[in-house]
């Protein structure tokens, strides 16, 4: 037995094991990360703040399962230095929901 198929299936098994205990476990996969630049985000979050609490943003662990998402930032060098927010998805039904809501924001050009 492998180390890699020894890993596999351990983490088969953990994820059978939550599963039983109703917790949510990703594992498998996630949905692809949505990019915006920074003039986005802010307009972004400016009106996601207006339709949830604001210890949505304040806790990780809440805004996965409340929105489905995590920020992340990240630094892009092309040809120069620019700043990117990544929102990354746990759930695809989760990424289509925000999409079809803040689809107005998305699309804006700046």
């Amino acid at each position: 037995m492998t180390p890699l198929y020894r890993a596999i299936t351990l983490v088969r098994s953990i994820t059978l094991l939550l599963d039983k205990t109703n917790l949510t476990v990703y594992t498998y996969s996630m949905s692809k990360a949505i990019r915006l630049n920074e003039a986005t985000w802010d307009k972004l979050f400016e009106k996601i703040k207006q339709d949830y609490p604001p210890s949505t943003f304040l806790i990780r662990s809440k805004m996965q399962t409340v929105l489905g998402f995590s920020k992340r930032d990240h630094t892009v060098w092309d040809p120069y230095y620019k700043k990117e927010i990544h929102l990354d998805f746990f759930s695809g039904p989760k990424r289509t929901m925000f999409l079809l809501r803040y689809s107005d924001i998305l699309n804006e050009k700046f």
